[in-house]
């Protein structure tokens, strides 16, 4: 059995958390619509654009996890609507 670093284990934490904020909001936030999640992953683009010297690798982490997620989210979104589109 293979053992995990710490940054693979941080990923996992960080994108499994933010694609369940993601799931929570649309099931019960009326206001957060597909534009809101595609809002939300320009502004983690522009995060992970600004990669200044001497940022953390755990921010670095959390930056590349939280994009990961919102696409996710955002393309599974995307296909409900399209196959909805269709019935």
């Amino acid at each position: 059995m293979t053992e995990r670093s710490w940054e693979e284990e941080k990923y996992d934490e960080v994108f499994e958390s933010v694609y369940q904020y993601v799931q929570r909001h649309r099931k019960n936030d009326p206001d957060f619509t597909i534009q809101t999640l595609r809002d939300l992953l320009e502004t983690e683009y522009i995060h992970q654009g600004n990669a200044w010297a001497g940022r953390s690798d755990v921010k670095e982490i959390t930056i590349n996890a939280t994009i990961a997620a919102y696409q996710r989210a955002l393309t599974e979104w995307e296909k409900e609507l399209n196959v909805n589109k269709w019935i």
